[in-house]
């Protein structure tokens, strides 16, 4: 049952050249919500992008990343994978000033040394009030990156209506335990057997934060129903988005592969 239960998870994952443009999401695909943004005085926009940590070498691909961002004209950006390199090459693509067609003038970075696809970052075009990093390395058995929280100060004049109410927003931007060996290795059980410790992360993140977060996303390494997923459900009352809104054809957390 578990070798029919990993290759199916595995499957999942892959995006087959047979005409899949999973790809080409787009947030007008969710004709429920569009409409459900443009009555709703108190909306707005998330996006979390796992930029991997070797792209910003590529220029072409940096460009597309920085294109992407802009052009999704999110109100709060969460980025994992970052480095000091990726905070130079957006500092440029995704300019801060204004007058320059700039739309996220605070920013947050974290550089975690010695992990190199540990980096964590946020835009927002509200002012972020508060941040902090939460080391789980040091609480969870196999877990390798940190998680970043911030709160963030939504109001003055922006989306939410009328414009003298401000509420400040608990999100935490996660990069939950990768499905491979600490090694860097991988079996076809590997995203099973690894499930435990993203499950204890996501519980030692509530555990760190008794107040509750508004918004946990991120990298979570694992599909819905995943451990941690449930975890942050059940003990967090949180909703998953992903699961609640987008389409599973129109999914885009999967990985390119070829014959």
């Amino acid at each position: 049952m578990n070798f029919v239960k990993d290759l199916r998870d595995l499957l999942a994952q892959l995006s087959f050249p047979l005409g899949f443009n999973v790809y080409k999401f787009s947030p007008v695909d969710l004709t429920a919500l569009m409409e459900e943004k443009q009555t709703c005085q108190r909306f707005f926009d998330i996006l979390t992008y796992n930029v991997e940590c070797n792209t910003a070498q590529n220029v072409s691909a940096a460009e597309k990343v920085a294109m992407a961002i802009t052009q999704s004209n999110a109100d709060v950006i969460l980025l994992q994978e970052t480095n000091p390199t990726w905070e130079l090459k957006l500092s440029c693509l995704v300019p801060v000033d204004s007058a320059q067609g700039g739309r996220y003038p605070y920013r947050y970075f974290h550089h975690p040394t010695g992990r190199p696809a540990g980096g964590l970052a946020v835009f927002s075009v509200w002012p972020i009030s508060a941040s902090s990093v939460l080391d789980l390395t040091g609480t969870v058995e196999g877990s390798v990156f940190p998680v970043l929280v911030v709160n963030i100060c939504i109001g003055a004049g922006a989306k939410m209506k009328p414009s003298n109410q401000h509420r400040t927003i608990s999100v935490a931007n996660v990069h939950l335990r990768p499905p491979l060996e600490l090694d860097g290795s991988a079996s076809l059980s590997t995203a099973r057997t690894t499930s435990s410790i993203r499950d204890a992360e996501a519980r030692e993140l509530l555990r760190s934060h008794p107040g509750g977060f508004d918004v946990v996303a991120g990298d979570f390494n694992e599909q819905d129903g995943g451990l941690a997923l449930l975890r942050l459900a059940s003990d967090g009352g949180l909703s998953n988005a992903l699961a609640e809104h987008v389409p599973a054809r129109k999914e885009t957390h999967r990985w390119p592969f070829f014959f």
